[in-house]
């Protein structure tokens, strides 16, 4: 049985091989050299601000995943309307397709929904087929496409 919960900041610790995982499955972006100080301090704010929410999944006491939510705005001209962001998910190889990450995501959901936000949006590289297939079968819908180029 896997159980999803807010973890202790002692629990930050061990997040480690989460983050080596979304590290090396994401070899498109450029990552800092000391990634989990880093992440060990991103998600510590994730803990201790109000607009803020992370969730681990456990089993069997391992932590084997994690997702982070996040609450912005689209600004003035939409009216400052408050927008809820899934910022992370992550669920280690050896636990995908075994429905955690759809726990993570009603979570995170549950979240946003106690907060009144009504729309969510996310990203994911254009190259990561696992996880398009996953937030399309959530129900989420491509609206906008972002570019980048290195100069």
């Amino acid at each position: 049985m896997v159980q999803i919960e807010i973890p202790t900041e002692l629990e930050l610790e061990k997040l480690g091989p989460l983050v080596d995982e979304f590290v090396t499955s994401h070899t498109e972006l450029a990552w800092v050299d000391n990634y989990r100080e880093v992440h060990k301090e991103v998600a510590s704010s994730f803990l201790s601000e109000e607009d803020k929410a992370i969730f681990i999944a456990k089993k069997g006491g391992e932590i084997v995943g994690i997702v982070t939510g996040s609450i912005t705005s689209y600004g003035p001209l939409q009216g400052n309307k408050k927008l809820g962001v899934i910022n992370t998910i992550i669920v280690l190889p050896p636990y995908r397709r075994k429905g955690i990450a759809k726990n993570l995501s009603d979570k995170v959901m549950e979240w946003f929904s106690s907060q009144e936000i009504e729309e969510v949006a996310l990203s994911n590289t254009v190259n990561n087929s696992l996880s398009k297939a996953f937030w399309e079968s959530y129900g989420f819908e491509v609206f906008l496409e972002q570019r980048r180029k290195r100069i």
